[in-house]
Protein backbone atom coordinates (compact mmCIF):
# COMPACT_ATOMS: atom_id res chain seq x y z
CA UNK A 1 0.00 0.00 0.00
CA UNK A 2 1.31 3.39 -0.74
CA UNK A 3 0.60 6.45 0.97
CA UNK A 4 -0.03 9.62 -1.18
CA UNK A 5 0.82 13.53 -0.33
CA UNK A 6 0.36 16.70 -2.27
CA UNK A 7 3.14 18.52 -0.36
CA UNK A 8 6.13 17.69 0.36
CA UNK A 9 6.68 18.17 3.67
CA UNK A 10 3.22 17.17 4.89
CA UNK A 11 4.10 13.81 5.59
CA UNK A 12 6.76 14.51 8.08
CA UNK A 13 3.63 16.59 10.16
CA UNK A 14 1.61 13.58 9.85
CA UNK A 15 4.95 11.22 11.26
CA UNK A 16 7.16 13.80 12.84
CA UNK A 17 9.27 11.12 15.08
CA UNK A 18 9.39 8.53 11.56
CA UNK A 19 12.58 8.65 9.31
CA UNK A 20 11.87 8.04 5.66
CA UNK A 21 14.50 7.39 3.00
CA UNK A 22 14.04 9.02 -0.35
CA UNK A 23 13.49 6.00 -3.11
CA UNK A 24 13.35 7.15 -6.36
CA UNK A 25 11.57 9.80 -8.49
CA UNK A 26 8.83 9.24 -11.11
CA UNK A 27 7.23 11.53 -13.58
CA UNK A 28 7.38 15.39 -13.63
CA UNK A 29 4.47 18.36 -14.33
CA UNK A 30 5.28 19.78 -17.40
CA UNK A 31 2.22 21.91 -17.76
CA UNK A 32 2.09 23.72 -14.42
CA UNK A 33 4.56 26.18 -12.52
CA UNK A 34 6.05 25.43 -10.15
CA UNK A 35 6.16 22.32 -12.54
CA UNK A 36 6.86 19.38 -9.31
CA UNK A 37 8.31 15.85 -9.45
CA UNK A 38 6.18 12.97 -8.05
CA UNK A 39 8.73 10.99 -5.70
CA UNK A 40 8.32 8.27 -3.03
CA UNK A 41 9.63 8.22 0.18
CA UNK A 42 9.59 5.37 2.49
CA UNK A 43 8.66 5.26 5.59
CA UNK A 44 11.49 3.40 7.85
CA UNK A 45 9.10 2.86 10.57
CA UNK A 46 6.08 1.14 8.99
CA UNK A 47 7.44 -0.09 5.41
CA UNK A 48 4.99 1.74 3.41
CA UNK A 49 5.79 3.79 0.91
CA UNK A 50 4.94 7.62 0.31
CA UNK A 51 3.81 9.30 -2.87
CA UNK A 52 5.22 12.83 -3.09
CA UNK A 53 3.04 15.03 -5.51
CA UNK A 54 4.59 18.21 -5.23
CA UNK A 55 8.05 18.27 -4.72
CA UNK A 56 10.16 20.72 -6.53
CA UNK A 57 13.19 19.99 -8.72
CA UNK A 58 15.04 22.22 -6.97
CA UNK A 59 14.47 20.69 -3.70
CA UNK A 60 15.52 17.52 -4.70
CA UNK A 61 18.63 19.18 -5.88
CA UNK A 62 19.55 20.92 -2.41
CA UNK A 63 17.15 19.74 0.45
CA UNK A 64 16.57 16.24 -0.49
CA UNK A 65 18.64 13.99 -2.10
CA UNK A 66 17.65 10.45 -3.22
CA UNK A 67 19.14 7.63 -1.47
CA UNK A 68 19.20 9.89 1.79
CA UNK A 69 17.66 9.71 4.72
CA UNK A 70 15.31 12.45 6.92
CA UNK A 71 13.36 13.16 9.85
CA UNK A 72 10.63 16.24 10.24
CA UNK A 73 13.98 17.95 11.61
CA UNK A 74 16.11 17.00 8.29
CA UNK A 75 19.14 15.47 7.07
CA UNK A 76 19.82 11.97 9.57
CA UNK A 77 22.36 10.31 7.23
CA UNK A 78 22.08 8.06 3.63
CA UNK A 79 20.79 5.08 3.57
CA UNK A 80 23.44 1.80 3.69
CA UNK A 81 23.24 -0.01 0.34
CA UNK A 82 24.47 3.87 -1.15
CA UNK A 83 27.80 3.67 -2.34
CA UNK A 84 29.53 6.33 -4.65
CA UNK A 85 32.31 6.07 -7.32
CA UNK A 86 33.56 8.34 -10.23
CA UNK A 87 32.35 7.26 -13.86
CA UNK A 88 33.72 8.13 -17.04
CA UNK A 89 30.38 8.96 -18.77
CA UNK A 90 31.19 8.34 -22.30
CA UNK A 91 28.05 10.44 -23.86
CA UNK A 92 27.44 9.12 -26.80
CA UNK A 93 25.63 11.87 -28.10
CA UNK A 94 24.07 9.13 -30.75
CA UNK A 95 22.58 6.83 -28.11
CA UNK A 96 19.18 6.71 -27.71
CA UNK A 97 17.08 7.18 -24.45
CA UNK A 98 15.82 4.23 -22.89
CA UNK A 99 12.58 3.54 -20.50
CA UNK A 100 13.60 1.58 -17.43
CA UNK A 101 11.23 -1.47 -18.60
CA UNK A 102 13.90 -1.83 -20.72
CA UNK A 103 16.20 -2.37 -18.46
CA UNK A 104 14.64 -3.98 -14.93
CA UNK A 105 13.16 -7.38 -14.84
CA UNK A 106 11.55 -9.55 -12.33
CA UNK A 107 14.94 -10.55 -10.91
CA UNK A 108 15.90 -7.29 -10.08
CA UNK A 109 15.63 -5.46 -6.53
CA UNK A 110 12.44 -4.16 -6.24
CA UNK A 111 13.28 -0.49 -5.91
CA UNK A 112 9.18 0.71 -5.06
CA UNK A 113 6.58 -1.62 -3.45
CA UNK A 114 3.53 -0.38 -4.75
CA UNK A 115 2.20 -1.24 -7.81
CA UNK A 116 1.22 1.99 -9.35
CA UNK A 117 4.37 3.58 -7.93
CA UNK A 118 6.84 1.10 -9.79
CA UNK A 119 4.73 1.70 -12.89
CA UNK A 120 5.14 5.30 -12.92
CA UNK A 121 9.13 4.85 -12.53
CA UNK A 122 9.90 2.16 -14.64
CA UNK A 123 8.34 4.73 -17.44
CA UNK A 124 10.78 7.32 -16.86
CA UNK A 125 13.62 7.24 -19.67
CA UNK A 126 17.43 6.77 -18.94
CA UNK A 127 20.73 7.25 -20.53
CA UNK A 128 22.91 3.95 -20.43
CA UNK A 129 26.09 3.44 -20.10
CA UNK A 130 28.01 0.54 -20.60
CA UNK A 131 31.31 -1.01 -19.51
CA UNK A 132 32.95 -3.85 -19.33
CA UNK A 133 32.05 -4.68 -15.77
CA UNK A 134 28.63 -2.81 -15.06
CA UNK A 135 25.71 -1.16 -16.30
CA UNK A 136 25.28 2.23 -15.91
CA UNK A 137 21.92 3.55 -15.61
CA UNK A 138 21.28 7.59 -15.82
CA UNK A 139 17.24 8.79 -15.40
CA UNK A 140 16.77 11.84 -17.54
CA UNK A 141 15.22 12.97 -14.21
CA UNK A 142 18.44 13.45 -12.61
CA UNK A 143 20.40 14.89 -15.94
CA UNK A 144 17.33 17.45 -15.67
CA UNK A 145 17.77 18.59 -11.68
CA UNK A 146 21.32 18.51 -12.31
CA UNK A 147 21.85 20.83 -15.17
CA UNK A 148 18.60 22.42 -16.47
CA UNK A 149 16.06 22.60 -13.53
CA UNK A 150 18.23 24.83 -10.93
CA UNK A 151 15.64 27.45 -9.94
CA UNK A 152 12.54 29.02 -11.25
CA UNK A 153 13.21 31.15 -14.21
CA UNK A 154 15.59 28.52 -15.27
CA UNK A 155 12.20 25.72 -15.37
CA UNK A 156 9.97 28.04 -16.90
CA UNK A 157 12.21 28.81 -19.67
CA UNK A 158 12.84 24.97 -19.76
CA UNK A 159 8.85 23.90 -20.04
CA UNK A 160 8.70 26.47 -22.97
CA UNK A 161 11.68 25.35 -24.64
CA UNK A 162 13.38 29.21 -24.55
CA UNK A 163 16.19 29.00 -22.96
CA UNK A 164 16.86 32.62 -24.60
CA UNK A 165 14.48 33.98 -21.78
CA UNK A 166 16.92 34.05 -19.26
CA UNK A 167 19.23 36.64 -20.45
CA UNK A 168 19.48 39.64 -22.63
CA UNK A 169 20.61 38.50 -26.13
CA UNK A 170 24.19 39.98 -27.41
CA UNK A 171 25.05 40.54 -23.94
CA UNK A 172 27.86 37.70 -23.07
CA UNK A 173 31.28 38.97 -22.85
CA UNK A 174 34.63 37.76 -21.50
CA UNK A 175 37.21 40.27 -20.15
CA UNK A 176 41.09 38.56 -19.58
CA UNK A 177 42.44 40.09 -16.26
CA UNK A 178 45.69 40.77 -15.66
CA UNK A 179 46.71 37.98 -13.75
CA UNK A 180 45.24 35.98 -16.56
CA UNK A 181 41.84 35.12 -15.26
CA UNK A 182 39.04 35.49 -17.41
CA UNK A 183 35.86 37.28 -16.20
CA UNK A 184 32.40 36.86 -18.03
CA UNK A 185 29.74 39.29 -18.05
CA UNK A 186 26.14 38.43 -18.50
CA UNK A 187 22.95 40.62 -18.46
CA UNK A 188 19.70 38.49 -16.65
CA UNK A 189 16.30 39.16 -17.40
CA UNK A 190 15.05 38.42 -13.61
CA UNK A 191 17.60 37.70 -10.00
CA UNK A 192 19.42 34.65 -9.96
CA UNK A 193 21.48 33.13 -7.08
CA UNK A 194 25.09 33.40 -6.80
CA UNK A 195 25.49 29.85 -6.91
CA UNK A 196 23.26 29.20 -10.67
CA UNK A 197 25.15 32.24 -12.23
CA UNK A 198 28.16 30.16 -14.12
CA UNK A 199 25.76 27.30 -15.13
CA UNK A 200 23.67 29.67 -16.82
CA UNK A 201 26.87 31.96 -18.11
CA UNK A 202 27.97 28.15 -19.68
CA UNK A 203 24.85 27.53 -21.46
CA UNK A 204 24.73 30.76 -23.15
CA UNK A 205 28.14 30.26 -24.55
CA UNK A 206 27.48 27.21 -25.69
CA UNK A 207 24.82 26.52 -28.45
CA UNK A 208 24.64 22.58 -28.11
CA UNK A 209 24.08 22.72 -24.55
CA UNK A 210 21.10 25.35 -25.08
CA UNK A 211 19.35 22.78 -28.13
CA UNK A 212 19.59 20.36 -25.02
CA UNK A 213 18.25 22.47 -22.69
CA UNK A 214 15.50 23.03 -25.01
CA UNK A 215 15.23 19.57 -25.81
CA UNK A 216 13.05 18.97 -22.90
CA UNK A 217 10.48 20.29 -23.92
CA UNK A 218 10.51 19.66 -27.40
CA UNK A 219 10.53 15.83 -26.41
CA UNK A 220 7.36 16.20 -24.78
CA UNK A 221 5.07 13.84 -26.32
CA UNK A 222 1.41 14.32 -24.03
CA UNK A 223 -0.41 17.24 -22.90
CA UNK A 224 -1.47 15.94 -19.87
CA UNK A 225 0.45 17.42 -16.75
CA UNK A 226 2.54 14.81 -14.85
CA UNK A 227 4.43 12.11 -17.41
CA UNK A 228 8.16 10.95 -17.85
CA UNK A 229 10.89 13.81 -18.55
CA UNK A 230 13.31 13.32 -21.24
CA UNK A 231 16.69 14.75 -21.06
CA UNK A 232 20.55 14.85 -22.32
CA UNK A 233 23.87 15.92 -21.47
CA UNK A 234 24.71 19.55 -22.12
CA UNK A 235 27.82 18.84 -24.25
CA UNK A 236 28.80 16.00 -26.66
CA UNK A 237 31.80 14.96 -25.30
CA UNK A 238 32.65 12.41 -22.53
CA UNK A 239 33.39 13.82 -19.01
CA UNK A 240 33.56 12.44 -15.04
CA UNK A 241 31.61 12.56 -12.46
CA UNK A 242 31.09 11.62 -8.75
CA UNK A 243 28.04 9.83 -8.81
CA UNK A 244 25.83 7.83 -6.07
CA UNK A 245 24.56 4.75 -6.89
CA UNK A 246 22.65 1.35 -5.63
CA UNK A 247 23.00 -1.64 -7.43
CA UNK A 248 19.84 -3.02 -8.14
CA UNK A 249 20.62 -6.61 -10.00
CA UNK A 250 22.32 -8.25 -12.93
CA UNK A 251 22.61 -7.52 -16.88
CA UNK A 252 22.42 -9.85 -19.41
CA UNK A 253 26.08 -10.43 -19.03
CA UNK A 254 25.86 -10.86 -15.60
CA UNK A 255 27.44 -7.31 -14.75
CA UNK A 256 26.01 -5.44 -11.97
CA UNK A 257 23.80 -2.89 -12.80
CA UNK A 258 23.70 0.63 -10.83
CA UNK A 259 21.16 3.22 -10.73
CA UNK A 260 22.74 6.59 -10.54
CA UNK A 261 20.56 8.31 -7.42
CA UNK A 262 23.05 11.41 -7.63
CA UNK A 263 25.35 13.26 -9.87
CA UNK A 264 27.68 14.66 -6.87
CA UNK A 265 30.07 16.92 -9.37
CA UNK A 266 31.32 16.41 -12.72
CA UNK A 267 34.05 17.93 -14.60
CA UNK A 268 32.48 19.76 -16.89
CA UNK A 269 34.43 22.89 -17.81
CA UNK A 270 33.64 25.98 -17.69
CA UNK A 271 35.75 28.70 -20.25
CA UNK A 272 35.87 31.20 -17.36
CA UNK A 273 37.10 31.83 -13.44
CA UNK A 274 34.59 34.30 -12.14
CA UNK A 275 31.47 35.98 -13.08
CA UNK A 276 30.03 38.91 -12.62
CA UNK A 277 25.96 39.94 -13.90
CA UNK A 278 23.37 42.44 -14.53
CA UNK A 279 19.57 42.86 -13.93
Amino acid sequence: MCNYYLSELSFFKDYPKHSFTFIAVTDINMRDYPHCFKAVFRNLHTGQDVYVDNIYPESIRQKYLVGYMYKREGLIGISPNVKSNLFKVNNDPYSPLIQLFNVFNHQDNILIKDEQAYKDFLRQYAHIEIYDDCMLIIPCYTIAITFYLLYGSMKKAAMIGKFENLYVNDTLRYERLKDGTVRAHLKFRELVGKKNIAHVVRLADNKYGQNRFNYIMQSKKSSTPFHPIRAKFPIATAFTADISYIETGKDERGMAKYLVLNIISNDIPFDFHEVSYTL
